[in-house]
């Protein structure tokens, strides 16, 4: 008899305790990894105005190569951040 009683218990009370929890930690997994992704972005956003915010100009054509150079790779980080992005807006 206490086999069929601990049967229904599992069944009926235990299992969809535990599927609950596990959904609420799924949600919090989900939450945790979107602050993560904005707090990476707002850093990297950060970063990026102050350099398009600098002043500093080339002087020769050395100079000249460099902040294009400087300002490619910028620009190919901000196309990977376009994803990121997006993940955001959606969440």
């Amino acid at each position: 008899m206490s086999y069929v009683l601990y049967g229904v218990i599992l069944s009926q009370w235990l299992l969809p305790q535990a599927d609950d929890r596990k959904s609420k930690l799924i949600d919090s997994l989900d939450f945790q990894r979107f602050l993560s992704d904005f707090r990476d972005l707002m850093s990297w956003i950060s970063s990026m105005m102050a350099l398009v915010s600098s002043n500093e100009l080339a002087q020769d054509v050395t100079g000249a190569e460099a902040l294009l150079e400087r300002h490619q790779v910028s620009r190919s980080k901000g196309n990977q951040c376009t994803g990121l992005t997006d993940d955001c807006f959606v969440f």
